[in-house]
This record gives structure tokens, C-alpha cells and sequence, in this order.
């Protein structure tokens, strides 16, 4: 009768295992945090965006007030080169088909995607 009892508060203090499952929180770790970004996508001969990935507070401004945003840069339909993915440096400089620098679907599969390869990056839509 011991055993009952004991098994039985072990049951009440410890709790069944039927229990719903706890609601697993979306982790902002796991996203991407963008520190700000530099538009450039209508300077003339430019036209890209650069997102800088990492802790907003190690962020200094790497290109002029002007340019510089707390907010991610506008989609992209060509797609971008992701620089230094994992660390704290990482960075995505995105191109456009519009802007200072538009670029067509062969520049972007000639120029842009083995250049980026070239210093070590990944390409990204």
C-alpha cells in the first residue's frame, strides 16, 4: 500500500506526462536581425541596398545619413550576395532591375552571382 501511495504523490507533485504541451515562443535568435541598411538603389551607376546583419548596438552607420535606414531594404526580384554568413559582419548587398544601376537576369547570372562566389559569398533570392 506504501507503493501506491508513494507512485501516487510522485503522480500529483510531478504531474502525469498528459499535460498539453507547452506553445513553443518564436525565437528571435533564430531570425536574421538587421542592424539597418544602406539604400543606394537610386544613386546613379549604384542602385543596390545594403543589409548589415548582426547586433543593432555594434552597427556604425557604413555609408552617409542620407542613405542609412534602421530598416531592412526593399525586396529585391534579382536577389543579393550574402558576405560573411554566421558572424557578426554578415551582410547582403541586394541588386535591383530599377534604379541608379538596373540589372537584367543575364547580368545577374554572368556578373553578379560569380562575383559574389569570387569573395567568398553565397547568392540569395
Amino acid at each position: 500500500m506504501k507503493k501506491v501511495l508513494s507512485l501516487f504523490f510522485v503522480f500529483v507533485l510531478l504531474g502525469t506526462g498528459c499535460s498539453k504541451p507547452a506553445k513553443l515562443e518564436e525565437s528571435s535568435e533564430l531570425k536574421p536581425q538587421i542592424g539597418g541598411s544602406c539604400n543606394r538603389i537610386e544613386v546613379e551607376g549604384e542602385g543596390y541596398c545594403s543589409d548589415y546583419v548582426g547586433v543593432k548596438s555594434n552597427l556604425t552607420s557604413p555609408c552617409s545619413n542620407q542613405h542609412y535606414s534602421s530598416e531592412s531594404c526593399p525586396p529585391s526580384n534579382t536577389g543579393g550576395c550574402k558576405l560573411n554568413p554566421g558572424t557578426d559582419k554578415e551582410k547582403i548587398v541586394w541588386s535591383y532591375d530599377y534604379g541608379g544601376y538596373p540589372v537584367d537576369e543575364f547580368q545577374v547570372k554572368n556578373e553578379l552571382i560569380p562575383s559574389c562566389n569570387n569573395r567568398g559569398g553565397q547568392w540569395t533570392n
